[in-house]
């Protein structure tokens, strides 16, 4: 049989180790939900590039020929394949995922030639330049190739033919219409798999195409640097929320500061040992094709690790640590047309404000990301420092990918910041070693049983739950503002709660000003129920887990964590509770949940009912499945107010001494449904910062009732 003039015109490979390959695909069953076979040639290629270790500027002629020759070959089985199922729309999903399954192992080809010395590079185009001799014989294979979808033939640059005639079909047949058409074009050889692009050659209409599905342009990968060193995410760093949040923190100084020598101290930090991590550049991965299939077949995303950080070796113009902006406005902030708008402090009487995220276009540059794809498919890293100067005042935004780290993490970078602003550039603390995870054990032997496990969702409550929390969200629109609390009534309202407190248990009562705050609101959220209602509200409140584990597994003197360490606290209670009876009541049940799980058994046993449910696939939610979700992060600890950038004060400014922000703003942009609430923390004078989310028609008479004296102690 003469292999070089089948009907698909491949090219015979005579070397004898080479066998008959195998389809690329095997015939489509309706039962298969992904019909796809690895090309033996491909996968032997691929192994013998990795074995030759072959350089950035040359390999053996011939390896490159048969490069070049197998994956023609495996070219035309796969359109052979897309030829026999272009007119059936139900097909494409299959297409789709074969797709993101070979795109999966040029990545994985990527990180090993890395480690042997190929440097592999992506340009612009179809026609971008990847270094490299498998690279190059790509180019000159694949760069050229189209396979037509309803054509008799696929083009051949070996020999030069052109495309066939159209092969007819119900589609071409009508008059004046041009077959549609699609290009593969091939990238890569890798881990057994060809890596194929199918990319649309021109628009086609919707009826009867199946192309259609293609419309929506994706996001390219981010080339790889061999000399990066490669760190997978940590497990509580790699979770729905952190991946789903980019974090916005606004500092308000009503000075002006230095730009460039706010710009020169970040990036003089990140040259100060593992804080360079900051600059890290976020991947995809996955670790096998394997795991790539299990993925595409179960969608258990959050099983495999499929997240990890690229770190450069040196930070330069081209490759930054972060991302700088500035933007000058020659105009006092009083008279530019959003900053007048800001939140100010309401001295002697509580207010309610706009809501953080109109202020949105102060704390971010045009053009920066806005979701976690937007780091995948870019050199970006994930902190951006922003800074907006007027003649009176100055905005200072930093911004990040929350699978980089969290509120106490991101303070402690700031306090750094100004260690080097201050030039005390020895007194910088050490950054524990970001390629260990030191909560790798946390929750994986748990000593005791925790205290939720009793409420944990599960199985028809779990369902009921998230029916009725997407029913709310359907059909209730939330919306946030913030909440300034002048200090008289954060201590008024401290004091009488403790003083009922007492006189009720007849003993001294111990409440932060956190657990007061939290019971406070919750008390607005659920105003507008019925006081008789025996619904069940499950307060959550974010625990930081530097102070219970401090004695184990994150000691201080192992150096700053910068990473994700929250679990929470989680108590129960219901609106009656919260509407009828005192509000020493609420900050109790709060205060006593926080007490019981923050021990570190406690916290371990926790953790193992959050991983086994990341397992699984599920959410680690508790209550039950009629239950209201409140969550609360205090972040007053975390001293935001208190960071003094005195030290980057503009020389002629006219203002010396200390440089406290007025005010902080955070917002995020979530692409998850929870919405948590989060205590800014306190001002110079003692003031107290909230931003809250609840419903619109919560919000009007709010005001009011925060005024009103009895609410501080009493029942509403």
């Amino acid at each position: 049989m003469n292999h070089s003039r089948n009907r698909h015109d491949a090219v015979r490979l005579e070397h004898k180790h080479f066998c008959q390959p195998e389809p690329l695909v095997k015939p489509f069953k309706r039962k298969d939900k992904l019909a796809i076979r690895p090309s033996r040639r491909i996968q032997i290629i691929a192994h013998q590039v990795l074995q030759l270790r072959i350089s950035r500027h040359g390999s053996p002629q011939p390896l490159r020929d048969r490069a070049k020759r197998q994956v023609v070959l495996a070219v035309n089985r796969f359109a052979s394949h897309g030829r026999l199922h272009a007119r059936k729309r139900r097909r494409s999903k299959v297409l789709e995922q074969r797709e993101q399954v070979v795109r999966g192992s040029r990545r994985v080809l990527r990180r090993r030639l890395g480690r042997v010395g190929l440097e592999v590079g992506e340009g612009p185009g179809l026609d971008g330049r990847i270094g490299g001799a498998v690279e190059e014989a790509e180019r000159e294979a694949f760069g050229e190739v189209g396979v037509a979808f309803g054509l008799e033939n696929a083009s051949r640059p070996a020999n030069g033919s052109t495309l066939g005639k159209p092969k007819p079909n119900k589609i071409n047949q009508r008059a004046g219409h041009q077959p549609p058409s699609a290009f593969i074009n091939v990238t890569s050889v890798g881990k057994g798999v060809l890596q194929a692009k199918i990319l649309q050659s021109h628009q086609i209409d919707r009826e009867g195409s199946v192309m259609s599905f293609f419309r929506k342009a994706k996001a390219e990968e981010a080339p790889v640097h061999p000399t990066d060193t490669i760190i997978p995410l940590h497990p509580f760093d790699d979770n729905d929320i952190t991946r789903g949040s980019l974090l916005y923190i606004t500092l308000f100084f009503e000075h002006v500061l230095d730009v460039e020598k706010l710009r020169h101290g970040m990036e003089e930090l990140l040259t100060i040992g593992d804080w360079r991590k900051l600059g890290a550049r976020l991947r995809k991965t996955v670790s096998s094709l394997f795991s790539h299939v299990i993925v595409m077949l179960t969608h258990r995303f959050k099983s495999l690790g499929k997240f990890e950080y690229h770190v450069p070796q040196e930070y330069t113009t081209q490759r930054p640590g972060f991302i700088f902006s500035h933007e000058q406005h020659d105009v006092s902030e009083h008279d530019h047309p959003l900053a007048q708008q800001l939140p100010r402090p309401t001295p002697g009487q509580p207010s309610i404000q706009h809501d953080a995220h109109d202020f949105l276009p102060l704390s971010r540059r045009n053009g920066g990301p806005k979701k976690l794809e937007d780091f995948l498919s870019s050199d970006e890293p994930q902190v951006s420092l922003h800074i907006v100067s007027f003649l009176d005042a100055t905005l200072v935004s930093i911004s990040w990918q929350h699978t980089l780290c969290d509120a106490t993490a991101m303070s402690e970078v700031l306090k750094a910041w100004l260690l080097i602003l201050d030039g005390r550039k020895s007194e910088v603390p050490q950054v524990s070693p970001i390629a260990i995870d030191p909560l790798v054990s946390l929750g994986t032997s748990p000593t005791e049983p925790s205290a939720n496990a009793s409420r944990q969702l599960a199985g028809i409550s779990l369902v009921l739950f998230f029916l009725r929390f997407f029913a709310n969200l359907i059909w209730y629109k939330n919306s946030q503002r913030i909440v300034y609390l002048p200090p008289n009534y954060v201590q008024d309202l401290k004091s009488a709660t403790i003083q009922e407190g007492e006189a009720a248990s007849g003993k001294p009562v111990r409440l932060s000003e956190g657990d007061i705050l939290s019971a406070l609101f919750a008390r607005l959220a659920l105003r507008k129920a019925s006081p008789k209602s025996t619904q069940n509200v499950t307060v959550w409140n974010v625990l930081d887990l530097r102070t219970p584990l401090g004695s184990t597994l994150l000691p201080p003197s192992a150096g700053i964590y910068l990473g994700n360490a929250v679990l929470g606290a989680i108590a129960f209670t219901s609106v009656q509770q919260i509407l009828e009876k005192s509000l020493y009541s609420t900050a109790a049940c709060i205060r006593k949940a926080i007490e019981e799980q923050r021990t570190p058994e406690q916290v371990h046993a926790l953790a193992a009912l959050s991983r086994k449910a990341e397992a699984e696939g599920k959410p680690c939610l508790f209550g039950d499945g009629g239950s209201k979700l409140l969550f609360f992060s205090n972040w007053t600890r975390a001293g935001f107010f208190q960071l003094d950038f005195g030290s980057a004060l503009a020389t002629g400014a006219g203002k010396t001494g200390p440089a406290l922000p007025t005010m902080v703003l955070f917002s995020s942009e979530a692409q998850h449904p929870l919405k948590t609430n989060t205590i800014l923390g306190k001002d110079a004078a003692g003031g107290y910062w909230i931003e809250f989310n609840m419903e619109d028609g919560s919000w009007e008479g709010a005001q009011e009732l925060l005024e009103q004296h009895h609410l501080k102690a009493g029942p509403a």
